[in-house]
């Protein structure tokens, strides 16, 4: 573990980074498979008779979209705790933004 007097500013960014990255990637991946979601939603519902057609085709990426939400959720409760820690060992907050 490092000195309390090397944590500084790049340490804690060096930290926050990957954690942005994965949230970012999360994010847009979940942005995809909604924007997908809403295009097939939009050719079941004028015609009804399609949802035979479509309808194995939706529920994939509404499965996929659950699984990136709680990706995203976990993405952000892991930044979280990487402010916690930093403010609990004397970061300054600008350091994690």
């Amino acid at each position: 573990m490092l000195d309390a007097s090397k944590k500084d500013e790049a340490y804690w960014r060096g930290r926050q980074a990957p954690l942005w990255a994965t949230l970012d990637a999360n994010t847009e991946a979940a942005l995809k498979t909604l924007t997908r979601l809403r295009e097939l939603q939009g050719r079941v519902e004028p015609n009804l008779q399609s949802l035979a057609v479509y309808g194995p085709e939706i529920t994939r990426p509404r499965t996929q979209l659950q699984g990136q939400d709680a990706a995203v959720a976990a993405d952000l409760a892991a930044s979280e705790a990487l402010n916690e820690e930093g403010r609990r060992a004397g970061a300054r907050p600008g350091w994690f933004r």
